[in-house]
């Protein structure tokens, strides 16, 4: 077969997409992503019945449609947070979890809190408390 009659190739690349992280807009004007990536076992979603895992992502949606400005300038128990000291933990703090990281919790559930810890934009989700055991309230 000659070269003449070799198709094309098509090219199967888009368009990139722009990083929001790359922007000059600041990580507190922005919107935050949620990670489940580290999330733990034992307080986790297999401790979940539906309506919590349902009130969970309903939070998660809600809070994502919010700036981090927004959300640490909202009422803690409505759309903001709580900074928790790293001492009032209860349970092992997983050892990938970087030594500076200020841990967060937000009410998901009535007063039951999803807690992790914050890096630039994305809010890394380690605990779904509950049973109200993973922290001193």
């Amino acid at each position: 077969m000659s070269s003449k009659n070799r198709l094309k190739a098509t090219k199967t690349q888009g368009k990139k997409l722009k990083s929001h992280a790359a922007s000059n807009v600041s990580p507190e004007q922005q919107y935050p992503a949620f990670s489940l990536r580290y999330l733990d076992q034992k307080h986790g979603l297999e401790q979940c019945n539906q309506e919590q895992k349902a009130a969970l992502i309903e939070t998660i949606h809600k809070l994502s449609q919010l700036t981090w400005n927004h959300i640490y300038s909202s009422n803690r128990h409505a759309s903001g947070c709580e900074k928790i000291a790293k001492m009032s933990i209860k349970v092992p703090i997983p050892k990938h979890i970087p030594k500076d990281a200020n841990f967060i919790a937000f009410r998901f559930y009535g007063m039951a809190p999803m807690i992790g810890y914050r890096d630039e934009t994305i809010f890394y989700i380690l605990w779904l408390d509950i049973h109200f055991s993973v922290y001193s309230h």
